[in-house]
Formats: structure tokens, C-alpha cells, sequence
């Protein structure tokens, strides 16, 4: 049989949009999709896609700065995604569009990093109807804007990725 034509099951249709299957399930009841043959056709996949405003940032080869420290590099850019498409303050994104379509050990680092800017209160979390969101904590935009350009650390980041010039901070 084509693949296209192939019937999308809910596993099929979790790995096209790089969620869990469980994910699937919640946003097509959400959107009141539910099939009764858990068949997700294209149609509930666009569907399940725009009311859980899942994105695929790095689907298009999103660039990386220039640093000695590659997963620092991805983290920049998925920071830098967050200021540009403003994601600051009240304004936020589905945490794991910053990861999603990235590599095991990268989307294991970004959230570490992730986590150390929640702690230092430079991003922020908040629960909705889409799942767990971030955004820049308003008055933190301009170190995250530091930390994307690379002339800037935190103790935190510094942690997880090791200093600007390599070193770990204590």
C-alpha cells in the first residue's frame, strides 16, 4: 500500500507530530476529533496540530550560533526562537516546541537549561489548555538576549553547559 494512503493510527500520528500518543488522544477529545477507529486522518493531524499549537522549530534546519559548545549553540537558538517570535511575559509557547525534532541528548540539555532560567526566574512556566508553556520573564528579556548573542551566562546555564570560556562555575 502507498504510505499515504495507509491508515495513521494514534503511534503513527504522535511520531509525524513528535508528541505522545497519550497527547494525541487529549487534543483530538479537546478538539472534538475522537475518531471511532482511532484513525487520525490529515485532517484531525492539522487539526490536533493548531489547537495544541504544536510547532516544529527545528524542522526547517534552524541555524545555531557560533559557540565551542554545540548544545549551548541549540539552546541559544531555541532561546532566540523565544524572542522572536515574542514570547515574553504573558505571551508564551508549548515548552517542547524548544525541543521538539531535536536529538535525545540535545532535548535532555535544553530542558536541563530550561530549567536552571525557570530557577534564576529569567523564564517562567504556566499551565494551559495546550499543556505546560514558557516565556521570558519580562524584565529578564534583555539577559536572554545577552545569553543568545553569547556575551552573557548565568550561574545556572554555566552549570549545565559549562562557562562561557569552558570553565563550570562552582
Amino acid at each position: 500500500m502507498i504510505p499515504e494512503l495507509k491508515p495513521r493510527g494514534i503511534v503513527a500520528a504522535a511520531k509525524q507530530l513528535g508528541v505522545e500518543p497519550f497527547e494525541v488522544v487529549r487534543l483530538l477529545v479537546a478538539s472534538g476529533r475522537m475518531p471511532d477507529t482511532l484513525v487520525v486522518s490529515q485532517e484531525d493531524l492539522d487539526a490536533i496540530r493548531r489547537v495544541g499549537e504544536i510547532e516544529s522549530w527545528w524542522a526547517g534546519g534552524l541555524d545555531r550560533p557560533d559557540d565551542a559548545n554545540p548544545l549551548r549553540a541549540t539552546f541559544r537558538a531555541a532561546l532566540g526562537q523565544l524572542l522572536e517570535r515574542e514570547c515574553i511575559g504573558d505571551k508564551s509557547t508549548r515548552m517542547d516546541n524548544l525541543w521538539r525534532g531535536l536529538s535525545l541528548e540535545e532535548q535532555e540539555k535544553l530542558q536541563e537549561g530550561v530549567h536552571a532560567l525557570i530557577e534564576e526566574e529569567v523564564l517562567a512556566t504556566s499551565n494551559s489548555e495546550v499543556g505546560i508553556c514558557v516565556s521570558v520573564v519580562e524584565p529578564a528579556a534583555s539577559t536572554v538576549r545577552d545569553i543568545v548573542e553569547g556575551s552573557s551566562d548565568t550561574p545556572g546555564l554555566a552549570a549545565v553547559f559549562g562557562g562561557l570560556n569552558g570553565s563550570q562555575t562552582p
